[in-house]
């Protein structure tokens, strides 16, 4: 998703996303997808800090509260009983939550 964006995303960025799975960490908080989502917000409009990204603000703010009106929660413990599948994971909710942050992206 970040490639057809036109972001640059580097080997550190992808490893440190990787704490995002099972809601951050694995403790069920917030739903890796809505923090990855955030994240991809960030790496395109940050300006380096929050408070001078009023465009990054606004963005990522719209993002997580569409998800949350979509989904009815961005807490991994409220969203795994519904969109987790053995052997996939959640991926249903990882494709339809980069549609969603595209849509935040443009």
């Amino acid at each position: 998703m970040c490639e057809d964006e036109g972001i640059t995303v580097s080997l550190d960025v992808l490893k440190a996303a990787g704490v995002f799975g099972g809601g951050i960490g694995g403790v069920e908080r917030i739903c890796g997808v809505a923090a990855a989502g955030a994240m991809a917000i960030g790496l395109k409009y940050s300006t380096g800090t929050a408070k001078e990204s009023a465009e990054l603000r606004e963005r990522s703010a719209a993002f997580i509260k569409e998800f949350i009106e979509v989904y009815g929660s961005d807490l991994c413990k409220d969203l795994k009983p519904l969109h987790f599948k053995e052997g996939c994971r959640c991926v249903a909710l990882v494709e339809d939550g980069c549609d969603m942050v595209k849509k935040h992206l443009n």
